[in-house]
């Protein structure tokens, strides 16, 4: 209850023209903000949201003021439903056949969650369950596996600058290792890395940070996006990493790239 009443507050201050200028200064330095100047400076045209659930990030792109293609891919067979009648109010999102995406292709069984955004083809550690009861498995789901070389395979051709973001909840190695020809094309990543384990046999932090560097990208960005206060400790954040020398728009009204004046 208390997260739908702060993202509709969030929404009511981003859409009214009076609130915008009174909460100026938090909208310039809020993550949204902060991540969609990212995506104008290097003219991202197509997002690939790799772990869709209900279609948060395509709200977040949305509020701040990315009005470029949104692609959503959805293991999850409840979410997927609502992430296509969600899309048929927007024209420029598209919504892929439900998937995961992995190394290769298959199909496999992933464990759905109490708490949809914490499901995920891997087991969850005792330090996961213990901090997030939400993270219970209540049911688990067949679901096809594609690698996201065979799925932007068809898009390489009508977009310029594409940027993929990959929540997979401790799945981000596999995504990334099916994704070698992507890899070497993509202008920008976003992935959540885990400071301590959460998901049996996820990747430690270090190691992705340093796979992403082999590769050519930089971070631009770091985003909190876990804090257990149970553990009093941050446990999980995202890297927005883009290749070195990427062409720039000229500099914004705001770090958003539109007037919050």
């Amino acid at each position: 209850m208390f997260d739908s009443l702060l993202e509709h507050a969030k929404r009511q201050i981003l859409t009214n023209p009076v609130l915008r200028r009174v909460f100026r200064e938090r909208i310039q330095w809020s993550d949204g903000s902060k991540l969609v100047a990212c995506l104008l400076s290097n003219r991202i045209d197509l997002v690939v949201d790799v772990g869709a659930n209900v279609g948060q990030t395509h709200e977040l792109l949305r509020l701040y003021g990315y009005t470029g293609d949104i692609l959503s891919i959805e293991p999850l067979s409840a979410a997927h439903s609502i992430l296509q009648r969600k899309a048929q109010a927007d024209p420029s999102w598209h919504i892929a056949p439900r998937m995961a995406i992995g190394a290769h292709v298959g199909t496999a069984e992933i464990n759905v969650s109490r708490a949809s955004d914490l499901s995920s083809l891997l087991p969850a550690t005792p330090t996961l369950s213990e901090t997030y009861p939400g993270s219970a498995v209540v049911y688990t789901e067949d679901v096809e596996v594609h690698t996201l070389d065979q799925v932007l395979a068809d898009y390489w051709s009508q977009y310029q600058s594409i940027f993929v973001k990959v929540d997979t909840q401790g799945f981000e190695e596999s995504v990334l290792d099916g994704a070698s020809e992507s890899l070497r094309r993509l202008r920008g990543i976003q992935l959540e890395l885990s400071l301590i384990p959460l998901y049996g046999g996820e990747s430690n932090y270090l190691i992705m940070l340093e796979r992403l560097a082999r590769m050519d990208f930089e971070p631009h960005l770091l985003l909190e996006t876990n804090f257990s206060f149970h553990l009093r400790r941050q446990v999980q954040f995202d890297v927005v990493a883009f290749r070195p020398n990427s062409p720039s728009y000229p500099s914004p009204s705001s770090p958003a790239g539109r007037d919050v004046s």
